[in-house]
This record gives C-alpha cells, structure tokens and sequence, in this order.
C-alpha cells in the first residue's frame, strides 16, 4: 500500500487524518506482517533527522514538535525512513537555499529490498522548486494477462490487404452464394478467422503509458533533455549560487516552458481545425467540462433495491457491473404482452437483398477508429479492405434470407459514459 502524502505547512491535519485512517484500515491495509506499506510525500517538516545541520535553524520548538506527530506514527506501524539524511529535496523560489520538506518511509521488511532512493536532479521540471524522488524496490510484480489493444494507425495496408487476401482465400475460397445454414455457419467462421490472423500478424500493438503527451514533439524532447543535463551539472554546483551554470539553467527553464506552452497551442488549434463529424461534440465536452487533474475518470458508488427491499451500495467493479447489466439488460417478462395470433400489417415495402453499393456506403460511413468489439477488429479494416465487401455481401443477405445469425456477432462490449 502507497500514501502518497501531503501535509500543510500550517497545520498536521494531514497527518492527523493519516492517523485515523491507518487505525480504522490497518487489519485490512496489511493482513498479514508481510505486506508492504510505504508514506511518500512532502511532509512539509524539519527535523535533524532529515535535514542537512546546516539548516539548524529551521529546528525550532515548534518545528521539532510539529515533527514528532510523525515520528510518533513512524514508530506506531514500524515505519523507518529510506530517504538518507543530508538529500535536500526543495529550492527556495525566493532565497535559493536548499531545505528537505520531502521525505520517504516504508515498513521495516521492505526496506531490505530497497536498491535505491535518491533525487534526481535533472528530471526537476520546469518552474518547479522540488526534485523528484526515485525509489527502487526488487519486488516482483504480477504482469497484466490483457494485451495492449492493437494499433491500427500504424499498419502497412498493402501489406495488410496481400496477407488477408491469402487467408481468405486459403480458408474459404472465392466468394458464393451461400444456400444453407450449415454453409452460412462456415462461411462466417472462416472470414473471422481470416480477419484474426491478419490482424495478429500485420498490426502492432499499441505501447501504452499513462503519461503519455499527445502533443508531445521531437523539439520537446531535445529541449528537455538539454535542460536534464545542465540540472545534474548545476545540482553539483549548489552551494555556489553566483557560479554561471545556474544563469543557464533559468534560461533553458524558460526556453522549454515557452515551446511547451505553444506547442499545446498549436496542437489545440490543428485539431480544432482538422477536426470533423464527431469531434465537434468532442471540443464541445472539453469546453464545458471543468479541468481536472488528468486522473481516471471513475463510476461513484452507486445505490440499488435488493430483492428484500432493502437499500445496498455497490463501492466494486465488480457490484457496479452487476448493477448496470440489470439496468441495462433486464429479465425478459415471465409472460408476452404480445396479444396470441395477432395480425400485423403488410409491410411497406418488400425486402429486397443488400447490394454491393449501399453495403459499401454503410461501411464508408462508419467512424474509422471506433472502439471495436470482442474480436478488436476497427472498422478501418472494412474501410481499406475492398475485397471484404465481395465476402460479406453473400454473409448478410443469407443472414437475412434464411434468418439465421452467427453466435460470436451477437457479442458486444458496452462501455458506461
């Protein structure tokens, strides 16, 4: 378990609610003695535990006794400090003196597994006055069973379009006239399975992170390792704050927080300009909707009647799914509300079967990179492939005709917005 820390400079209500927390949750935080728990964070105290001695005047009675709020619950859960003394972690905007607010604990078992914690000078961003800590652990972790989804911006389509044209060929022939159920069946069997080994054979996956920058550039980059280097070589120097690399390192500050800032610009204003169809109802939510912290959006708790008629909160994934599903996929009725041998109408028009041409609208007319289904195929795919229409033109008027339907296309994923 992470805490991720931070305590005002005028009050320990941070800690305090720390205390509480820890108190009513510690059975369930750590079950057993060897779980891990680690409090990182700016702690915004001063202690000659931490701080290097030349700061002693910052260790004030009142400072020392704000600091044995939390060395008092460091020693309540076991807790020793990883961070090693005399590491500043902070640079006075105003006075350019270095002081360490910032600190890191974790339980006494896990720092026997701590390879380092230190600051990284360098990977200071611009106009901020922390460092940041890096802390590494030789734990091992749990790898992720889901795959990455895959990235179709990035396909070869010629070489795409030649690998299905094999498969399909190999698997199902040229396209036919489909006269049975049993032919529909394969027939929509092998066109799924030829779509799946080219995917998986011609499409990268996607390399997600959850910092991930569109607007990010090359120039960025530069810029922002430039300034990584002269941050180490100015860390070296700072107890000499007259000494020239510090000048430096304020102008590349302001050099990169100049491009950063016109780069969201300009990246802003292409996409305004580019965008079209949907995306207009995009730039409308992002107008509206208030900033935020760049964090996940999440469902909040939701409430619901049992069958008992009582009232439960679901606080799970998995309660909130089975929740939604009821509301959105509820029971059919024990009995039809359709009257017994009713007569309907004469339809409209007739039925007639689908033809190459309005197949070919319906599918330049879908949303190229729409979340796909169970099967992660995009409608991209339909839209570069031609040759798909020849094969699921005789696929859907069978569907029709002999009102007959291929099971794994009745799956879907619904997504809650």
């Amino acid at each position: 378990m992470v805490f991720n820390v931070y305590n005002d400079n005028n009050h320990d209500e941070t800690v305090e609610e720390l205390e509480r927390f820890l108190d009513a949750n510690i059975r369930e935080l750590r079950p057993t003695e060897g779980d891990h728990m680690l409090w990182l964070g700016d702690f915004n105290r001063h202690h000659p535990l931490w701080d290097e001695d030349r700061n002693s005047h910052l260790f004030t009675a009142a400072a020392l006794e704000a600091s044995g709020k939390i060395l008092e619950l460091v020693a309540d859960y076991g807790m020793v400090q990883i961070l090693p003394k005399d590491i500043p972690t902070l640079q006075s905007s105003s006075t350019r003196k270095w002081t360490r607010p910032d600190n890191a604990f974790c339980t006494e078992h896990t720092s026997k597994l701590l390879v380092s914690c230190n600051t990284a000078p360098e990977r200071r961003g611009p106009k901020t006055d922390h460092l940041p800590i890096l802390t590494v652990l030789e734990m091992t972790t749990t790898a992720s069973d889901e795959n990455p989804p895959w990235n179709y911006c990035s396909v070869d389509w010629d070489k795409f379009h030649s690998a299905l044209a094999n498969s399909l060929t190999e698997l199902t022939g040229p396209p036919r006239i489909l006269e049975t159920a049993e032919e529909f069946q394969r027939a929509a069997r092998s066109f799924n399975e030829a779509l799946r080994r080219t995917v998986e054979t011609k499409v990268p996956r996607t390399q997600p992170h959850p910092h991930t920058k569109w607007w990010w550039t090359e120039d960025l980059t530069k810029l922002a390792s430039e300034l990584k280097q002269l941050r180490k070589t100015a860390h070296r120097y700072r107890a000499l704050p007259e000494h020239g690399i510090h000048a430096q390192v304020h102008e590349k500050e302001n050099t990169l927080s100049k491009e950063i800032r016109k780069t969201k610009e300009d990246h802003w204003k292409n996409w305004l300009n580019d965008m079209a169809g949907t995306d207009i109802w995009i730039a409308h939510k992002y107008i509206l909707n208030p900033g935020g912290d760049g964090g996940k959006t999440r469902i909040p708790t939701l409430r619901a009647t049992n069958t008992d008629g009582q009232l439960t909160h679901a606080t799970t994934n998995e309660e909130k799914s089975e929740i939604l599903a009821q509301a959105l996929f509820p029971p059919p009725p024990d009995e039809s509300t359709v009257p017994t041998d009713y007569l309907y109408p004469e339809p409209a028009e007739h039925w007639t079967e689908i033809t190459k041409e309005q197949l070919t609208q319906a599918i330049n007319n879908l949303s190229p990179y729409k979340a796909p289904g169970p099967d992660g195929v995009a409608n991209i795919v339909f839209q570069q492939c031609q040759v798909l229409i020849d094969y699921l033109l005789p696929i859907f008027n069978t569907a029709i005709n002999l009102r007959t339907y291929y099971n794994p296309w009745r799956e879907s994923i619904t997504v809650i917005l």
